[in-house]
């Protein structure tokens, strides 16, 4: 079985990570951690120039740097629990890349973490893992992390979080519990 698992800065990356752990044999499995630098963060670094420009370029080699402490950790905690894990940073749309790694890899599963959103966002933007569970040509796992139940957050979760108080670039982080939200066959298990 091949299962790409796309990771970001939040801590339903880390129950993500957990409920592979949980649920599926290792003997087997062939695990790719994916995570993809958006190339137009939403939270920017300090602003520059006369202008007052945002500085892309330098978001970008935040995330990357991040992305380059974030995946080792992680690679690991799969390694000891069994699997056979790779892992791959891209840039680009998240989305995209996803699904087209899903699909030149041949993965059999993609499992993500499932980030609330309220309001107006929510009429007028879609959700990269609905985007993901709608356009894949495999399984989906959406792990959910609803509100007030509580999560251990792991040493990058808690570092990316400090971060973004301190004003530079990253995703925002939940602290809850997962519940995944099965869209394959295999009868509230992973196959």
């Amino acid at each position: 079985m091949r299962i790409l698992i796309a990771i970001d800065h939040s801590e339903a990356s880390d129950v993500v990570v957990s409920e592979v752990i949980g649920q599926v044999k290792p003997a087997g499995t062939e695990v790719k951690l994916l995570h993809v630098v958006d190339p137009f963060p939403e939270t920017q670094p300090k602003k520059k120039g006369p202008q007052n420009f945002p500085d892309f370029v330098a978001a970008r080699k935040h995330q990357r740097a991040f992305a380059e402490k974030l995946l080792p950790p992680v690679a690991e905690r799969l390694q000891a629990a069994g699997f056979s894990v790779s892992s791959s940073i891209q840039e680009g749309d998240v989305r995209a890349l996803i699904l087209e790694e899903a699909q030149a890899w041949r993965t059999d599963l993609i499992v993500l973490g499932a980030h609330p959103r309220k309001g107006i966002k929510r009429f007028f933007t879609s959700s990269i893992s609905e985007d993901v569970s709608r356009e894949a040509s495999c399984s989906v796992e959406i792990v959910r992390v609803p509100k007030n139940t509580e999560c251990v957050p792991s040493v990058e979760s808690s570092e990316m979080r400090r971060s973004q108080e301190a004003g530079r670039t990253g995703a925002s982080s939940s602290s809850d519990t997962a519940v995944s939200c099965f869209l394959s066959d295999c009868g509230g298990r992973l196959c």
